[in-house]
């Protein structure tokens, strides 16, 4: 039989086809969107959308991510909302993922799976994807029409990124896609603005703004529209529509801006119409006049849980305020307030932090002070640098001007051994006598409560030293769902990195690591739902710590009594309770500029009586700054950007503007912002905060808890009550 030989060309073409079969069958990666108007911060999470197109089969996988973490790692980031999808064969679609970027020269791996196999897998480097902003940057996101904010803003001297989205297309399913988002400002003039606001789309928008989020919700021509029952705009518009007013007065927004050109209303198509609002809640800034002149609210600022709503009734982006020269103080007005962005002094100050500390921003503290492990002595850069400096001047200079002196130069046969040989034995020892054989964990949780809205927010920060090498896995379980009466909750843990650009930092281009190996962070969506996150396979060298970082949220109910009120002097009276199945120590209340101090132990369901507390009472910016008579003479304690005690570090980061922000601490508090509260006092509210022994939350490490002779945690707990204006 005659053996079949196949020519060069037929073997190319046999190549080709089958080539071509194999990539018609495999999906395809069209386009990769990362972050919002092209821009993602540093250690937050950001949204990823990419445009994938099924070959000529169907494709069902599931959508994996990968970046650098903030020490060089690559972290996969999976099981996201979208789960197992599927397009049908030759179809495109949008797929949305989240991932945390924490290194500036990181790149983006996307990678589509099934079958739990890599299918396609596309590799973006920095250079292809948009410049990463700064971990401490602050940030605005404006929607709809182009306000000229960043130029706004920036005429104050203040450091501001402002992204833009056209409509709601490109908008996060997930709340923690906006996160590093301090505000978003939505424009609603032309309905084209709010298209691709889905149902998903505007949960999330929710959910970020009653974790702490502030929305400015420009409304007038559309009024009616937004506030039909059926509009989802309805549950964040702080009144009921009376009707759309196209002739208003301009004399109060002039007045609020401060400005002296009037505002030229005309005939102007157009012209912004002005959305009426009656039984308005919230605070109402500026009327559509002065004096008795002025009856409708123009402005007004409510709470929304832990965030704040901000609804202007006009257009900003329309006339008369287009070419209005004040418009820019209007906007800073409404925005961000007149507050500045700090004095020269005090920014040279944070940057001599970072040349000494490695860090500007509390957050970077509360780091340093958690990485302090009880019963642990950690070998010192400086000791290291010492006993080098020592080693160098022994087998140098000394000994040769020793045995010169001596006229013995020949001994140094035995001396330069000796002293190698020592130095060695000495390292050894120290590396030995300093290691520790179990793992140690430092655990910080912070828990918030409104009691008006119900709902919760955990932060849970956690610490872990490691003796050995060795891969963790780290799932945070909160105890909420069993203190409170809370259906679910849902939350995410990571890694946490460090803000700023000092040694180590987040926005400093480290050296790589020679470790290769991944590891996973999971969303836990499963098919009961939301769940907790949790983190598989992080490699933890030899006497070294990793930082993490969780987040949780839900909404629950308590037992509380909650009756705060003002009497007819303005004076706070009332009780309140501590409505958890434990004592808390250490207890404070705050509201306005007072702070009630309480020394005792609050049982479980114990009722505390204000006017029985007028004789603890103190001015909270002396309690925070720690003022006190010293010879007659008031003296405050300074903030040292050295000190590693956990609960003032706390105390700072829960209100650090009341004591006098940057002013007093020389440091920022920009990358965790949310957990400053001292805008709370000066609504209607009151803040209970204490201290519970245990845990606020348990971490899983591999399967079991840790031993409790190497946990150190520190649990807080705040209750946020609202204050009647009047009395019962």
């Amino acid at each position: 039989m005659m053996r079949q030989i196949l020519s060069p060309v037929g073997v190319a073409c046999f190549l080709v086809l089958l080539c071509g079969s194999v990539s018609s069958a495999a999906p395809s990666i069209l386009e990769v969107g990362v972050g919002l108007d092209g821009q993602s911060q540093l250690g937050y999470w950001t949204p990823v959308r990419i445009h994938v197109q099924a070959g000529d089969k169907k494709f069902s996988g599931q959508l994996e991510l990968a970046a650098a973490d903030s020490d060089g790692l690559i972290a996969t980031f999976g099981d996201f909302s979208e789960g197992t999808f599927e397009i049908s064969a030759g179809e495109k679609r949008w797929i949305t993922g989240y991932v945390k970027f924490g290194r500036p020269d990181s790149g983006l791996q996307v990678r589509l799976l099934a079958d739990g196999a890599i299918v396609v897998r596309a590799e973006y480097t920095r250079s292809q994807l948009p410049p990463l902003v700064e971990s401490t940057a602050d940030r605005v996101l404006v929607i709809g029409a182009h306000l000229a904010l960043k130029q706004a803003l920036g005429s104050q001297g203040q450091s501001v990124q402002v992204a833009h989205l056209d409509d709601f297309s490109d908008f996060p399913d997930r709340w923690y896609g906006l996160e590093g988002i301090r505000q978003i400002v939505v424009t609603t003039s032309n309905a084209q603005y709010l298209e691709g606001l889905t149902e998903e789309r505007f949960q999330a928008l929710q959910r970020w703004l009653r974790l702490g989020g502030e929305l400015v919700l420009s409304v007038g021509l559309r009024g009616k529209v937004l506030t039909r029952e059926n509009s989802p705009w309805r549950d964040v518009i702080p009144g009921s529509f009376e009707f759309v007013e196209k002739e208003w007065k301009t004399s109060g927004l002039e007045m609020y801006a401060g400005s002296q050109d009037p505002l030229e209303t005309g005939a102007s198509s157009g012209e912004t119409a002005m959305t009426v609002l009656k039984d308005v809640q919230g605070r109402i800034e500026v009327y559509d006049g002065v004096g008795d002149a002025g009856q409708r609210p123009m402005v007004v600022r409510s709470l929304v849980g832990f965030g704040n709503s901000v609804f202007v009734a006009v257009d900003l982006d329309l006339d008369p305020f287009v070419d209005w020269p004040a418009r820019s103080r209007l906007l800073r007005r409404i925005t961000l307030g007149e507050q500045g962005s700090g004095s020269a002094e005090t920014s040279s100050t944070m940057a001599s932090q970072i040349s000494h500390f490695g860090y500007r921003d509390l957050s970077g503290q509360l780091r340093a002070a958690l990485g302090q492990f009880k019963g642990v002595t950690l070998v010192r850069f400086y000791w290291l640098v010492g006993l080098l400096v020592c080693y160098v001047v022994l087998i140098g200079p000394l000994d040769y001007l020793l045995l010169k002196k001596w006229n013995r130069l020949h001994w140094s046969w035995i001396t330069f051994p000796s002293m190698v040989l020592g130095f060695s034995l000495l390292t050894f020892l120290m590396s030995t006598s300093f290691k520790t054989q179990e793992v140690h964990v430092n655990q910080l949780d912070i828990i918030d409560f409104d009691v008006e809205t119900s709902q919760l927010r955990g932060t849970t920060w956690a610490y872990v030293l490691s003796p050995e090498r060795r891969a963790y896995d780290f799932e945070i379980k909160p105890q909420a769902a069993k203190q409170l009466k809370i259906g679910q909750l849902t939350g995410l843990c990571s890694w946490q990195g460090l803000p700023g650009n000092g040694l180590g930092g987040l926005d400093t281009r480290s050296t790589s690591t020679s470790i290769e190996q991944e590891y996973e962070v999971s969303f836990a969506q499963g098919q009961a739902g939301p769940g907790m996150g949790r983190i598989q396979g992080l490699p933890i060298q030899d006497s070294s710590c990793r930082g993490l970082n969780a987040s949780w949220w839900g909404q629950g109910s308590l037992d509380v009594v909650s009756r705060l009120y003002f009497d007819r002097q303005g004076v706070l009276q009332g009780d309140v309770s501590n409505p958890f199945p434990f004592a808390l120590q250490e207890c404070r209340l705050y509201h306005q500029n007072q702070v009630y101090v309480i020394d005792n132990d609050v049982d479980p369901g114990q009722v505390l009586r204000v006017s029985n507390l007028v004789d603890s009472v103190r001015a909270v910016e002396a309690y925070l700054l720690r003022r006190k008579l010293v010879q007659r003479a008031e003296a405050m304690q300074a903030w040292s950007a050295s000190d590693f005690n956990v609960p003032r570090i706390v105390e700072m980061l829960m209100f650090h503007e009341k004591a006098g922000g940057a002013r007093y601490t020389k440091m920022t508090h920009r990358y965790q912002e949310f957990l400053d509260l001292s805008e709370r006092l000066d609504w209607n509210r009151a803040i209970l905060v204490g201290r519970a022994a245990g845990q606020g939350s348990d971490l899983v490490t591999n399967g079991s808890p840790p031993a409790a002779s190497t946990l150190d945690t520190w649990t807080y707990f705040r209750l946020v009550f609202p204050i009647s204006t009047a009395a019962p």
